[in-house]
């Protein structure tokens, strides 16, 4: 089994290339964000309380290839809205909410051929992934490419440079599985390359390490 680990910041486009490459490989994907973002929702869009949240998560949240479900059910899009966006930045910093997404990762990972995507994969989740990958891009073109994806005025742009740059800093300096990049993770800038630029590059160091395996 191989394992691809990814890493990067908000709007880096991680998740977009993991998806791709995940499609071109045959792979299975998984966004650890969504994880944080189903549980937040469970737990502020019924009302739970902590206690009773940390029992209902093995229960109703369980992941399958390019989702995670609640109840059976696929919240895709509701998930990526910006209220649950707020709420997960509460709920994804919780020593206790953690140690349970990392272990549904860590299982749902266990004999595939697996890409997952996030913030603390290459440390924390697959240590030992054969390939891992610390994706990055100028804070501006992350800012633009949020535009885009959630079809907002050109006039937000300047609000959301800000926002990613607060969550860079939240990010990178909380005390619960801070974002940094794993010493053997290799960096690739997507800053001015293409999503097929990316999955190319990607591609070829998934093959040359298949040879050395």
């Amino acid at each position: 089994m191989f394992q691809i680990a990814i890493d990067g910041p908000s709007a880096s486009g991680k998740t977009t290339i993991g998806q791709s490459v995940a499609k071109k490989l045959n792979f299975v994907f998984l966004s650890t964000g969504m994880v944080y973002r189903a549980i937040a929702y469970l737990h502020y869009h019924e009302n739970l309380s902590f206690a009773a949240l940390l029992t209902q998560i093995p229960k109703r949240v369980k992941l399958e290839d390019n989702c995670v479900l609640i109840d059976h059910m696929n919240y895709g899009n509701l998930l990526q809205s910006e209220q649950v966006s707020k709420w997960t930045s509460a709920i994804a910093t919780n020593q206790l909410i953690r140690q349970i997404a990392v272990k549904m990762q860590q299982a749902f990972a266990v004999n595939q051929n697996i890409i997952m995507d996030g913030r603390d994969v290459c440390s924390v989740v697959l240590p030992r992934a054969n390939l891992k990958i610390f994706i990055d891009a100028d804070v501006k073109i992350r800012a633009q490419r949020r535009l885009v994806q959630l079809n907002l005025p050109n006039q937000k742009l300047p609000e959301i440079i800000n926002d990613l740059t607060q969550r860079d800093q939240q990010d990178a300096t909380r005390e619960i599985a801070p974002l940094k990049r794993d010493e053997t993770a290799r960096i690739l800038d997507t800053s001015n390359l293409t999503i097929e630029q990316c999955v190319m590059i990607i591609e070829n160091w998934y093959v040359s390490l298949l040879g050395k395996k």
